[in-house]
């Protein structure tokens, strides 16, 4: 099960840097992450690549004092990479989004908010599951 979480988190990883690199050779010199505030284009991408490297690096690292084989640790080793892979997908949605705003298409973004309505709710679904993990493995 571990192997199987921590190849999702991997893909997911590869992806954003993926995106991220997209991203960067499609967005003009001056990019616009709201409708007034901007940064030079290299800017946006240090600090997108230093935001992707701080949302997983930490993970990945706690999640290495993870790997015996008792039903607690086995179940925050998977909890940590789920993590990981819901905070990547939610980078991958928030680096098309940009791409689209500085895109010089038309294109209606309130459809596309509820792509990152969905990775919040991911998101808060998984840190509300830690309390029931620590639960049910104290339990026993």
């Amino acid at each position: 099960m571990g192997r199987v979480i921590k190849g999702f988190w991997f893909v997911t990883l590869m992806l954003v840097f993926g995106i991220l690199m997209y991203v960067f050779a499609s967005l003009p010199e001056t990019v616009y992450y709201s409708a007034t505030s901007s940064l030079d284009r290299d800017t946006f991408f240090y600090i997108a690549l230093a935001i992707i490297v701080f949302a997983n690096f930490p993970l990945y690292t706690i999640s290495r004092k993870f790997k015996n084989e008792e039903a607690l640790s086995q179940a925050l080793y998977g909890w940590i990479y789920t993590l990981a892979t819901i905070l990547n997908g939610f980078l991958f949605i928030v680096l098309q989004y940009i791409n689209l705003f500085n895109s010089s298409e038309k294109v209606n973004y309130t459809y596309y908010l509820y792509f990152l309505y969905i990775c919040l709710a991911f998101l808060i679904a998984c840190i509300i599951a830690l309390p029931v993990i620590f639960v049910k493995n104290i339990k026993k």
